[in-house]
């Protein structure tokens, strides 16, 4: 009977094309018994295969194709020329579990001390070492022996040939293949002759690759996709036949028919030697550290008690409860021991006390850690243990929903940590339980419906337009395969059956492809700890920056005993971490804020929220979720935890939403199934939210307990039927025996039919409950995020710059976020800046936060500040007010308005201390300021680290520079070059010095010169210009540069020299000028990647082109694709030939653009069909109805208007403008003269580029709006 030992499935990666789960059943089908594996350098399918083999009752046989770095090799990779081609293959199987193990220990050395240019290869050193219990075949076409006999080296190939058989005795074998490749028949006559010689037996195989002979072609394609390579292009290989197939043992004796055949007969007693089990009842946990007579039972016991009492303490200071502590604490002591009971039962101790190790040492060496994530935050163990932050009692939260002790499984701790400090937490992990006993995990990229289509078509060269077509007809399903879209849609189905050629095969090829593997990964957070080197127990491999990780992906690791540990990086901690460093450094003299203690009813947080300026708090900030917080208008932090657990796909279209947000607010009457879920289901308005609700529901319904509960939760969300069936009957039963359940039932049905009426109920919203305690411990997060928005907005906004450095849609939206809060963001200073964003204080205002702030540090419960003499406290609250949002420019002018309005009653006998240095001035002099946000210096492109230093160096010897050429004279020139210096004079980081930009560019040569002359006349080694100078030219040389006599920059130009230096705008924007537009006739990049445009919308977006690559198609016509940048991010679309033609010219002008088409869901990503493109100058020209030029109470002055009226008459014309003029009493009078003007872009620039501070505002006709955006308000004609 023949066995295949030659074959390779998925994980031959982009060469296999043979899924496991497909293999068993073809096997099976053609009769056989045993079958190996033998990807190419890889174990990555090992497990999955043996236990797919094992489920179909046949053998598995685990091997390898191994390539072998021989010694020629070696001496090339030593300096002697590189070796193309890559290294030699032998095909190794597993007789045994120390073969096993030692082919893991080799591949793992392959892919950590082995590669040759980017190969795994293993060495004739290690074969030496690790060959026991392994069976060697010399492999097919790309074997050491074929290549040397292929090529006419037969003394190699006889020398390599005795090599294998003295090493591996009795266990190698000459491998015959016959896949219809025309050099096979010498080469198989010259192996049959070598056996011969060599007394070596033969073994013949057929290097499988495909399931059937109708899949070659496929197979075919993706190789090429492998290799980026179109079936058109020159050079590209051929297809190697059809005959890689899995064949069945008669076809085999067919292609052996003028082969020995004892080579296949051999293959059968390969096979019977092979015996491997790898079923594995172990888990290789690392061993913790205990006193002398402590079992790990008694040290969590210990530790779980000790922190329960601290944790207690604070929490009954906390919620300042009406009883005793004792009585406080009996539901918790009760819940604890519960706990241990189920987790010392169920063996876990280990894993509880290694987690709490580690996230005990992050929170003593300065990482953030996270409240907690997933069920993990329902355990009470855990929140003891500091493992998590939330109080699971107080929030209704579970344990069972995280360890069951009916199903036993290991827990599963998911650990926020922030970005920076995840790698310490890791790299200490290694530390403490050994480097080769810690490793990440392997994941698979594969080819799923859309992509699979686009990557076929690639490879058979279709136009991008037509596969982007065909793409998109596959619906943006989750988890959609072909075979469904093909149902779904007919125009796709047609294209199978009726299209062209082409079609027909990229349809055929992509679902025989579909699903296969493409690609290594790394597991985003899973880390496996052992108590032994990794090595031992499962083969390693190196991920695409090295990482160390295990071979197998996490569900086959886990089933050969690793633990799963997961160490996630949050941004969003990080951004905390900035913030409250940011908020320490800026206001040092105000109370310190502990973000793990903030009140959780803060009524500025909740104002910030109902006005749904969520940019920046965690989780809330999609342009869906404003919509759903500002319909929400939250009130508790229930509310937040419930929008977390709503806003997904299955609760937004059934309806659930709707409900709640009408419940909320009294518009709907709040209905419970059944009295006994009423407080379960109050702090939700009768709406079955959370996955916690319906175990609880079924616990108080049925008199399941909470394990059973969750048990019934879980198979109701299989959808079996039968399971179904069971699970109702079992549910209904219990609520029938339970006598409170009958005797509550409404009389309009019998307590049969409400059971199972509610069954039903339970068995809709499970598909929809969501886990709550992942939902409060993000929605603490998000909390905490809104918090810091609401009384630091700058240094929130500034702690998001600093996280977002080299994202440039996030800046740019960052920036405009600010401009609409009112936050100035200042260009890098070379007097100011620092390397990271940083906040700076600017004139003197109270607002709303200062007031807020005053109460809490001075008039709380529990002041966190001196105190305050009461009877000064209400008079200073009424003089903030007052004052509120009145702005001050010197402090002197501030708190003389601050004194004049707090004065206290005249019987007082305190007098209050307003001297520079008392405590409230201080706290006023940080408090009561608008801070502004100063970039940093590392954010400037071109401009190195070195270079940075070099300049803060200068200002922290010599303090600030007051003049450009002493500044160039002090820093160090070597580290800041010349190119430097000019990014720095683009970006506006000399304006302290001197603010015209023009000149100091006309200026560099010279002043860079005798800069470097300057240094070197200080350098006693070297002779410089300044020894041809008499003193007197000397001097003037070192305190001045003459400036040409140039004007500074336009606006326009100022803007895009920013640009260039930083990559974002920052002092201003092209934009600026048409904030009317944007607001009524375009929407934003950000709202279309947020998906607030559904497929085919039209929409129109207006920003500035910031690439634009031009292509030609099939037709020899030009079209482009290009970037567009607006005020909230940038966006890529194709502008196709037909648009192309007639707006081509636009895309290389530097203006402002409309573009509008239609929305484009292009996978993860979304374009735009490309309809027309206009200049935005245009569109204001010949469509806008009115101008309003607004003055402000400082900028209206007699001499403006003159120069405005001068300025206006030359642009005489038929369109309405208006003057609008605030008063400094606030009020606003409006002004519509008779003349009538044109609104041409001359007229803008002119009026900006004069009148600088005045805004100008365009209203358009209705019928001028998009239809898109017709809910806008128009501004009021006056």
């Amino acid at each position: 009977m023949f066995t295949h030992l030659h074959l390779h499935t998925q994980y031959s990666l982009l060469e296999g094309a043979i899924r496991i789960k497909d293999l068993a059943a073809a096997l099976k089908e053609k009769g056989y018994e045993s079958c190996a594996i033998t990807d190419h350098g890889n174990m990555f399918g090992a497990i999955e295969f043996y236990h797919a083999m094992k489920a179909a009752n046949l053998k598995p046989i685990i091997g390898v194709g191994a390539s072998v770095a021989e010694e020629e090799t070696q001496q090339e990779l030593n300096g002697y020329g590189r070796k193309k081609s890559s290294p030699g293959q032998v095909q190794l199987l597993c007789l045994n579990r120390a073969g096993y193990q030692n082919l893991s220990f080799m591949l793992s050395l392959s892919y950590t001390e082995g590669k040759v240019n980017g190969t795994p290869c293993i060495n004739y050193q290690l074969l030496e070492k690790y060959n026991e219990g392994l069976i060697a075949l010399s492999g097919g076409m790309n074997s050491q022996i074929n290549r040397f006999l292929h090529n006419g080296r037969m003394d190699d190939a006889r020398r390599t040939a005795i090599w294998y058989r003295d090493l591996f005795a009795g266990r190698y074998y000459i491998e015959l293949q016959n896949t219809g490749m025309p050099e096979q028949q010498a080469l198989n006559e010259q192996l049959v002759i070598l056996g011969d010689e060599l007394d070596i037996p033969l073994a013949g195989t057929n290097d499988c690759f495909y399931l059937t002979e109708e899949e070659a072609e496929a197979q075919y394609i993706l190789w090429l996709m492998g290799l980026q390579l179109r079936v058109t292009d020159d050079g590209v290989p051929p297809m190697l036949g059809n005959q890689r197939y899995l064949k069945s043992p008669d076809e085999m004796l067919s292609t052996f028919a003028e082969l020995p055949l004892i080579a296949l007969d051999n293959t059968s007693k390969i096979a019977e030697q092979c015996e491997l089990s790898l079923e594995n009842n172990k888990i290789f946990l690392p061993q913790i550290s205990t006193k002398e007579d402590e079992t790990l039972e008694l040290k969590l016991r210990n530790e779980s008690e000790t922190g329960l009492e601290n944790r207690l303490k604070k929490l009954f200071e906390l919620y300042t409860p009406e009883c005793s502590f004792d009585e406080f604490r009996k539901p918790y002591d009760e819940r604890l021991r519960f706990e241990l009971e189920v987790i010392i039962q169920m063996e876990f101790p280990g894993y509880f006390l290694i987690v709490s190790e580690f996230i005990k040492w992050s929170k003593e060496n300065g990482v953030s850690v996270g409240p907690g994530r997933g069920s993990g935050a329902g355990s009470l163990v855990a929140y003891a243990l500091l493992i998590t932050d939330i109080d699971p009692l107080s929030h209704g939260l579970l344990f069972e929903r995280f360890l069951n002790p009916y199903r036993v499984n290991l827990p599963d701790f998911d650990i926020d940590f922030d970005v920076d400090g995840r790698d310490k937490v890791i790299e200490h992990v290694r530390q403490i339980y050994g480097e080769k006993n810690v490793c990440q995990i392997s994941t698979f990229g594969s080819l799923k419906a859309k992509a699979v289509v686009r990557g076929v078509a690639r490879v058979l060269d279709f136009p991008y337009s037509h596969a982007d077509k065909i793409a998109k007809l596959v619906p943006n399903d989750l988890n959609i395969t072909l075979d469904d879209a093909l149902e779904k849609v007919p125009e796709l189905s047609s294209l199978a059956i009726d299209g062209s050629e082409n079609e027909k095969k990229l349809i055929t090829f992509s679902r025989q492809l579909e699903d296969l593997n493409t690609h290594l990964g790394t597991h985003a957070a899973g880390v496996i700890i052992m108590d032994k080197d990794i090595r031992d127990v499962m083969p390693v491999c190196t991920g695409k920056d090295g990482t160390l990780q295990s071979m197998y992906p996490m569900k086959y690791a886990e089933d050969q005993g690793a633990v799963k540990f997961d160490f996630l990086g949050l941004q969003n901690l990080s951004t905390i971490d900035y913030t409250l460093d940011l908020i320490r450094k800026s206001r040092p003299d105000s109370a310190n804020i502990d973000i793990t203690h903030i009140k959780m009813d803060d009524r500025l947080t909740f104002d910030l929220l109902c006005s749904g300026n969520t940019v920046g708090v965690f989780q809330l900030e999609s342009s869906g979720m404003k919509r759903l917080v500002a319909n929400m208008q939250p009130s508790s932090f229930e509310d937040i935890v419930a929008i977390l657990a709503l806003y997904r796909p299955g609760p937004l279209g059934s309806g659930m939403v709707e409900d709640y947000v009408q419940c909320k607010h009294g518009r709907k009457k709040v209905v419970y199934p059944h009295p006994l879920m009423e407080d379960i289901l109050r702090e939700t308005y009768g709406v079955l939210v959370y996955q916690e609700q319906i175990i609880q529901c079924v616990q108080v319904l049925a008199g399941f307990s909470l394990g059973q509960a969750d048990l019934l939760r879980r198979a109701i969300g299989k959808k079996s039927p039968e399971i179904l069936a069971e699970q109702r009957t079992q549910f209904v039963e219990g609520c029938l025996k339970n006598q409170n359940f009958v005797s509550l039932c409404p009389q309009t049905s019998t307590p049969e039919e409400k059971a199972n009426e509610i069954f039903d109920t339970i068995n809709y919203f499970s598909g929809y409950g969501f886990n709550k305690s992942h939902s409060v411990a993000y929605g603490l997060i998000s909390y905490q995020t809104a918090f810091l928005k609401a009384h630091y907005p700058v240094q929130l906004m500034a702690a998001l710059f600093n996280g977002s450095i080299n994202n440039q849609d996030n800046i740019i939206n960052y920036i405009s976020e600010c401009k609409t809060m009112g936050i100035r963001v200042l260009p890098p200073d070379v007097n100011h800046s620092t390397k990271h964003f940083t906040v700076a204080p600017a004139e003197f205002r109270i607002t709303d936060r200062t007031i807020a702030h005053f109460e809490r540090d001075f008039a709380g419960k529990i002041p966190v500040l001196d105190e305050m003499p009461s009877e000064w406290l209400e008079p200073l609250q009424v003089s903030m007010k007052k004052l509120k949002n009145r702005d001050f420019k010197h402090e002197e002018d501030f708190l003389a308005a601050f004194a004049k309005n707090s004065e206290s009653e005249e019987n007082s006998t305190v007098a209050l201390d307003l001297s520079p240095q008392s405590r409230i001035v201080v706290w006023l002099r940080q408090e009561a300021r608008v801070e502004v946000i100063r970039f940093g210096m590392n954010a400037v492109k071109n401009v190195s680290g070195k270079a940075v230093d070099a300049i803060l160096k200068v200002r922290n010897e010599h303090g600030q520079l007051k003049d450009f050429m002493e500044f160039m004279k002090k820093v160090n020139l070597n580290e800041v070059n010349r190119r430097m210096f000019e990014t720095l004079v683009k970006c506006g980081a000399f304006d302290s010095l001197h603010d015209n930009r023009a000149q100091l560019a006309a200026a560099m040569d010279g002043a860079f010169h005798l800069a470097q002359e300057f240094q070197r006349a200080e350098d006693a080694s070297q002779t410089s210009l300044f020894e041809l100078l008499d003193s007197s030219d000397v001097k003037a040389t070192e305190t001045r540069l003459e400036f040409p006599q140039v004007r500074n920059w336009p606006k326009r130009e100022r803007l895009n020299q920013e640009k260039a230096a930083l990559g974002f705008y920052v002092s201003g924007h092209p934009l600026d000028s048409f904030s009317s537009e944007i607001k009524f006739l375009a929407t934003t990049t950000s709202k279309l990647k947020d998906g607030a445009h559904p497929e085919k919308e039209k929409i129109s977006l207006i920003g500035t082109v910031v690439n634009n690559i031009i292509r030609l198609n099939q037709k020899n016509e030009k079209y482009a694709i290009v970037t567009l940048e607006d005020m909230r991010g940038t966006i890529e679309f194709p502008v196709f030939a037909s648009v192309y033609e007639k707006t081509g010219d636009l895309l290389e002008r530097d203006e402002p653009l409309m573009v509008t088409g239609r929305v484009n869901h292009r996978e993860e990503d979304i374009s735009l069909y490309t309809e027309n493109i206009r200049p935005l100058s245009k569109i204001r020209e010949e469509e806008a109805s009115k101008m309003l030029i607004q003055f402000g109470p400082e900028t209206f002055k007699q001499e403006s208007m003159n120069l405005l009226r001068n300025i206006l008459q030359k642009y005489a014309g038929n369109k309405i403008f208006s003057f609008s003029i605030e008063t400094p009493e606030s009020a606003t009078v409006q002004i519509t003269p008779e003349e009538r003007i044109d609104f041409t872009p001359e007229l803008i620039e002119e009026l900006e580029e004069v009148l600088p501070f005045q805004k100008l505002e365009f209203s358009y006709s209705a019928n001028k709006i998009p239809v898109s955006y017709t809910h806008l308000t128009l501004p009021t004609k006056a």
